[in-house]
């Protein structure tokens, strides 16, 4: 947790779509009183980028 507490939650896969994309990602199951959250690793996965002073998803930039 942000917090340093440990807890324990079950993991699986999911396929999710956002304005037009779309990947499969790993997932972390919670529980009812869990908040939602999108990390950054499928934030990369559907190639974008969150802007924290707008508040707005953004796609990447594709380098190579």
């Amino acid at each position: 947790m942000a917090d340093g507490r440990l807890s324990r939650r079950k993991v699986g896969a999911a396929r999710l779509r956002f304005g037009g994309r779309e990947a499969h990602c790993q997932v972390i199951l919670g529980e009812p009183d869990d908040s939602s959250l999108l990390g950054v690793l499928t934030l990369e996965q559907l190639g974008l980028s969150l802007d924290p002073l707008k508040r707005t998803l953004n796609p990447m930039p594709i380098r190579m």
